[in-house]
């Protein structure tokens, strides 16, 4: 029972939208989804039998996938304006805050990549130029990969 899809794998099986065989299979051949399986097409067949006036319009789902998303929420400007209130405030409590940051956390993040830049550049002197394209090819590949699979985990393709 540990490998068994959860409910709400079931439940898009019965909705059609799991098209993985592995699922549909385990299914089949499951004594404990064969039950959890049928109570829900249960439900879902008494849901349909619901009466009720209201329905959704046939283009309803299109309209709201192809509704534009570059509209910048309220949401986003109240954040901005808190933001901006908070450093003023922080500035006018301590007008020193900001000199400390600069000296301390500024120039400890430069430091940071420029130790990290030479440490890289030293390294590579020591290497052959043929291992570091074999480690630059490698690390690429396993970007695109992880890219390639959060982007059909995101339903993109």
């Amino acid at each position: 029972m540990n490998m068994c899809p959860d409910k709400l794998t079931i439940q898009a099986v019965i909705d059609g939208e799991e098209k993985d065989g592995y699922a549909i299979k385990h299914i089949e051949t499951c004594k404990h989804c064969q039950v959890i399986y049928a109570d829900m097409q249960v439900l879902v067949s008494q849901a349909g039998m619901l009466k009720t006036e209201a329905r959704l319009p046939e283009e309803f789902f299109k309209l709201l996938l192809d509704k534009p998303a570059d509209k910048i929420a309220p949401v986003s400007y109240i954040a901005a304006a808190l933001f901006i209130l908070t450093v003023l405030s922080a500035y006018f409590t301590n007008p020193g805050i900001f000199q400390e940051w600069l000296a301390v956390g500024v120039t400890r993040s430069v430091s940071y990549f420029m130790d990290l830049y030479f440490d890289l550049f030293y390294f590579s002197q020591v290497l052959d130029t043929g291992l570091i394209i074999v480690v630059l090819t490698v690390v690429v590949l396993i970007e695109v990969l992880l890219l390639n699979k959060l982007r059909v985990m995101e339903g993109l393709r």
